[in-house]
């Protein structure tokens, strides 16, 4: 690190950014115009990396503002939520920091809004029901969610224990991810974990913080005070600009807003759902350069609701030979995923979480492992579940894994055996078959909202 040397602000043009080769081997950096030298961080780090596609993503993220002001040669303004400022968070101070993990975790979630939730029991209930990805991801650490005043000094203590514990398996940039959304977000820590971990996506996110927020459409209305710290008026920027009129201005023409104002709440609502998502999608990003990390949190968290492992795709391990049976049985954990709230399936890791590789399916490669993913679940389930399914080829721990990200399907989902047809749904960490009667009962309470 090189410490920044003066205060002397620089305009640049953001379009004569560029990502160069530095002089060590398979390192990449940024380089300012005007001979003003390379990128640094505030607290003067070099933004460097071995990922060329990180720089210029970051580079291509900055370059939305065509004038950036540098100091130090660290952008001083703007500077939004984006690669450039996770970045920068991660070598300032997640690198840096000392504290320990259960000490961070005790002294930053005291004030979640997630603990404080609405007084109304209407409200609640609502708030409760967005909030259920992340009460899932509590359960999956061993954890509970309550009001703060309600908690039990032992289930306190396993939240924090369980909070701590999967801060401290977090990357750097996944950490770099909570500490900027939970600022952002008035203190959302255990959903920013969660976020982070993997466990909730970018839509559940930011229903879920918006759920603790005046700006929730639940609550009726909001009211604006530039006294009063709420979740980030910089939201309502475009909605306060939208609610102008010939009232805001005096006879001269000039502005005269009040200070408080009263908005309308389903603008109000928009408003701030898109400025949160936007935020969670630019953390998303960022840690898509990061890919490995992503693998070893999902299964770091273990087999759960949303989450389940298999060695092989085809491959008996016992009998040393292919086998349908496995195959199948991949194929039931994503159907259950579908018709239930949706999950992760990781192939090539066994039930202990430990790497097995997709290499001992014995594919010639990639592709082919990916397109008989595809053609036997089109196969077995009908065309229409192939667009509820992501895969992508991963490492972890040096071994090849496939990771199938799975929708919740808007309608029900049978999987073919042999002339039948039968119908799973998660049932904790495992796929159950739902007998007829059941089954009549699910589908018309999980596919309601849908009907």
């Amino acid at each position: 690190m090189i410490p920044p040397n003066g205060n002397d602000t620089t305009t640049i043009r953001s379009d004569e950014m560029a990502v160069i080769a530095l002089p060590e081997l398979d390192r990449f950096g940024i380089a300012l115009p005007d001979d003003l030298g390379n990128l640094r961080t505030p607290a003067g780090f070099s933004v460097e990396s071995d990922n060329y596609r990180l720089l210029a993503h970051m580079v291509s993220e900055l370059q939305q503002y065509p004038l950036l002001e540098v100091e130090a040669n660290a952008i001083a303004h703007p500077r939004p939520l984006c690669a450039y400022l996770l970045f920068s968070t991660q070598y300032d101070f997640v690198a840096e920091q000392t504290i320990a993990s259960h000490e961070f975790i005790g002294h930053n979630i005291e004030h979640d809004p997630i603990l404080f939730p609405a007084p109304g029991p209407l409200e609640w209930v609502n708030q409760l029901g967005w909030w259920a990805p992340v009460i899932e991801f509590l359960r999956s650490i061993g954890a509970r969610l309550r009001p703060r005043s309600s908690y039990p000094a032992d289930e306190w203590a396993s939240l924090l224990d369980g909070l701590s514990i999967r801060w401290s398996q977090l990357s750097p940039a996944a950490k770099s991810v909570v500490v900027n959304l939970s600022v952002l977000t008035e203190g959302h820590l255990i959903s920013a974990i969660a976020f982070a971990s993997g466990a909730v996506t970018v839509t559940e996110y930011t229903h879920g913080v918006l759920a603790s927020s005046v700006y929730h459409y639940m609550f009726g209305s909001f009211l604006v005070d530039n006294n009063v710290h709420v979740i980030d008026a910089k939201l309502t920027r475009a909605h306060r600009e939208r609610n102008r009129d010939e009232d805001d201005h005096d006879e001269d023409g000039d502005e005269d807003l009040d200070d408080d104002y009263y908005g309308d709440p389903a603008d109000a609502h928009r408003d701030a759902f898109v400025g949160i998502r936007d935020w969670a999608r630019a953390c998303q990003d960022f840690l898509s350069f990061f890919p490995s990390d992503s693998v070893q949190l999902l299964v770091a968290s273990g087999e759960n609701a949303r989450l389940e492992f298999k060695s092989t795709l085809r491959w008996d391990i016992r009998e040393k030979k292919k086998n349908d049976a496995v195959t199948q049985a991949c194929m039931k954990t994503i159907a259950a995923f579908l018709n239930s709230e949706g999950g992760t399936l990781v192939v090539g890791v066994d039930d202990a979480g430990e790497p097995v590789g997709i290499e001992m399916d014995a594919f010639e490669n990639e592709d082919k492992f990916l397109l008989h993913l595809f053609t036997v679940a089109k196969n077995s389930m009908g065309a229409d579940v192939t667009a509820l399914i992501e895969a992508s080829i991963d490492l972890f721990k040096g071994k090849k894994v496939c990771v199938v990200r799975c929708k919740r399907s808007l309608s029900p989902v049978f999987l073919k055996a042999g002339q039948a047809e039968d119908f799973f749904i998660r049932t904790g960490p495992s796929s159950e078959k739902l007998p007829p009667s059941a089954l009549v009962r699910y589908v018309a309470d999980h596919f309601k909202e849908q009907s």
